[in-house]
């Protein structure tokens, strides 16, 4: 399965976003949790994938996936999931 992992740190500056591709991961890059939406965005863009899943900070992965949900990133048929 491919899609982009977010483990959510509300209290970190800096999180680490991973890229998953046939069960393996192909790339790490770490954001700034205000900028933590675009960068899920650009990867899943970049990497043709559909699927986000974010652990953690559920307030805040709670926000993300209602702000896709409610922007131009759903027209894009990206889905944001839990785990």
């Amino acid at each position: 399965m491919n899609h982009v992992v977010c483990v959510i740190h509300p209290f970190v500056v800096n999180q680490e976003v991973s890229v998953y591709k046939n069960g393996e991961c192909v790339k790490q890059v770490e954001c700034p949790l205000n900028e933590l939406k675009t960068v899920l965005y650009q990867l899943c863009k970049e990497n043709d994938i559909k699927e986000i899943s974010l652990s953690g900070g559920q307030l805040y992965a709670l926000k993300i996936r209602d702000e896709f949900a409610a922007t131009k990133y759903s027209d894009d048929g990206i889905h944001v999931s839990f785990f």
